[in-house]
């Protein structure tokens, strides 16, 4: 008896009743054969997971998969069996848990892109500290004398001190790379998602996906799945712009809408002042936009983020 008809007979669902959950939940599980590129390397079967795997990763990872591409992967045995039996027994993770779990790991990445910027700084001081050290002993401007006993000291000295320079280089733009990488993941922490633009944009754009959802639903095998995943991510972000929206009232800040903005208002938006000249349903229409005075745009009430009252 193989292995695979050992786990039929040892789990409680059948093979067509996993793929029938895997169907359900818009999961897809595709033998493959590997393309080795090494010499002496022989191609072996692999098992590739793709689909709406976002709340199941855990899983996959639990069960031996390995990130690869735009899915997980499996290199000893088909799955389809251990994944259906971990949907059946644990389902998947809320939209809300995803993001839980997505901002432990951002965290942790900061705090590895903080170090690492850290340490490639403190290597770059060293190496500048190094050339400084092997050449302050020469005056300042001293030519190599050609025919001296020290032209070889001296030229050695010169090619160390330029080595220890260009690896301070090489460590300085580390740091920064890194550096760069630490603000990015920062600010998607403590300030895009109080972001009201921001949270208002992935409102829309789902309220989109679930009106297009509803319009082609007969072409999806896992319809109720995904209708479901959108309005955990809608009354996410919904939450979110609430608190939002809550705090600020709080702070006794001016929630922009068309009953809190009027014509003549001054309006910031990405940084710039504008003044209103119309107050519409869902956003303002302001002039002076690219600073040509005859030149409107209009923002969003979400994407202005601050108002000055008329007089």
């Amino acid at each position: 008896m193989n292995l695979q008809n050992a786990k039929l007979k040892q789990s409680e669902i059948g093979q067509d009743e996993a793929k029938g959950i895997l169907k359900s939940e818009g999961i897809c599980v595709e033998e493959k054969m590997t393309q080795p590129k090494r010499a002496g390397k022989v191609p072996r079967p692999v098992w590739s997971v793709t689909g709406r795997i976002k709340g199941i990763k855990h899983h996959l990872y639990d069960l031996g998969g390995k990130r690869w591409g735009a899915g997980v992967s499996f290199f000893n045995e088909d799955p389809t069996l251990e994944i259906a039996e971990k949907i059946k027994e644990e389902g998947r993770l809320s939209f809300a848990e995803q993001q839980e779990q997505k901002e432990e790991r951002d965290q942790r990445r900061l705090e590895k892109f903080n170090g690492y910027s850290d340490n490639a700084a403190t290597r770059a001081e060293a190496r500048f500290k190094s050339s400084d050290d092997l050449t302050k002993h020469i005056p300042f401007g001293q030519p190599i004398l050609i025919g001296h006993h020290s032209e070889k000291r001296h030229r050695r000295t010169l090619e160390r001190s330029h080595n220890h320079i260009s690896k301070g280089l090489e460590e300085h733009d580390k740091s920064k790379y890194y550096n760069r990488r630490a603000g990015s993941i920062h600010y998607r922490l403590e300030s895009q998602k109080y972001d009201l633009g921001y949270l208002q944009n992935r409102i829309n754009e789902n309220e989109a996906k679930l009106r297009k959802l509803e319009r082609e639903k007969k072409w999806f095998s896992d319809y109720e799945g995904r209708k479901q995943e959108l309005e955990e991510k809608l009354s996410y972000f919904k939450g979110l712009r609430n608190e939002v929206i809550e705090e600020q009232r709080e702070n006794g800040k001016i929630i922009p809408d068309p009953s809190t903005v009027d014509k003549g208002d001054r309006v910031k938006y990405r940084g710039t002042w504008y003044e209103v000249i119309r107050v519409n349903k869902k956003s303002v229409t302001v002039k002076g936009w690219l600073g040509v005075d005859s030149m409107t745009w209009k923002p969003s009430y979400a994407e202005i983020s601050d108002i000055k009252k008329g007089a």
